[in-house]
């Protein structure tokens, strides 16, 4: 498997998972913490997210879901191209499932270290904004010692939800190049997938040419 694109789309993808994140986890935070009742209010108001949660949450949902909007509408268009091949992909292997931890270990490590670290700054700036000293690296512990953990298993979900839609993109992409139907290098880039699969014409010669090249060899 390549290496994983460091291509500025790849970043603003990685920064909108972390602030899924950290919306998801804050909260499950709390509520773990301090309940569902009147002592989540009372634990927010006192640490200064009264003011703009709602704003941040919705923007991360507005975020999220333009995302998932996007993704989705990729993966259509590509699956309705790889219909209108179904002859000559007879026989094409599909992508191994095997390459699905990899992908979401790939993106869960990014996603999870930078949610911790937003939240932790995130909580420091809170108290300093109120006059408090900064708790530093007790925001993680104390009534919140369960924030590690929550944002790490929530970053997983979505690192899996992530590694899915780059292992269905990239096997789509592969048969494509099987049947010598490259797709646009604009749309390859997209979602952390590699710039480029065209497939080399010798690679299409009479006994190669319904052999798709291994998703590995796809950068994702």
């Amino acid at each position: 498997m390549g290496v994983v694109s460091a291509s500025p789309r790849r970043y603003l993808t990685l920064a909108i998972l972390a602030i899924a994140t950290v919306a998801v986890g804050h909260d499950l935070v709390y509520v773990l913490a301090h309940g569902t009742g009147p002592g989540y209010g009372r634990a927010m108001d006192s640490t200064g997210h009264g003011s703009y949660w709602a704003s941040f949450v919705l923007t991360a949902t507005l975020l999220a879901g333009g995302l998932a909007g996007i993704s989705a509408w990729q993966l259509w268009r590509l699956a309705r191209r790889a219909r209108s091949l179904e002859v000559r992909l007879a026989g094409v292997p599909d992508a191994p499932i095997g390459l699905l931890c990899p992908l979401a270990w790939s993106w869960w490590r990014p996603v999870f270290a930078a949610s911790t670290a937003w939240f932790l700054v995130q909580e420091n700036l809170e108290q300093v904004v109120r006059g408090n000293a900064a708790p530093l690296l007790g925001a993680l512990t104390g009534d919140h010692w369960l924030a590690v953990p929550v944002l790490a298993l929530v970053s997983l979900a979505i690192a899996a939800a992530a590694a899915l839609v780059a292992w269905r993109r990239g096997a789509l992409l592969a048969r494509l190049a099987a049947a010598g139907r490259p797709w646009p290098r604009r749309t390859i880039a997209s979602f952390g997938i590699a710039r480029d699969v065209r497939p080399r014409r010798r690679a299409l010669s009479a006994g190669h040419a319904l052999r798709a090249p291994p998703l590995g060899s796809v950068r994702i």
